[in-house]
């Protein structure tokens, strides 16, 4: 089950503009707090066998929580 991710689409060539980002979660989180963001939650997706997968929940931090 499950599908591969395409991680290496247009690495080959230098030049050509980065599609893809790989880094650890908690980077990722503190980039959109940074970014004025809050993060409500990061959900587990898929444990791929380079990194696991996971989607992260987050609203500008100026909204109310609903």
């Amino acid at each position: 089950a499950g599908g591969m991710v395409p991680v290496i689409v247009a690495q080959f060539d230098p030049a050509r503009p980065r599609l893809t980002w790989e880094q650890p979660i908690a980077a990722w989180i503190a980039e959109l707090e940074a970014g004025g963001y809050r993060v409500d939650d990061v959900v587990p997706l898929h444990d791929y066998w380079w990194a696991p997968a996971r989607l992260i929940v987050a609203r500008p931090a100026t909204l109310a929580r609903c």
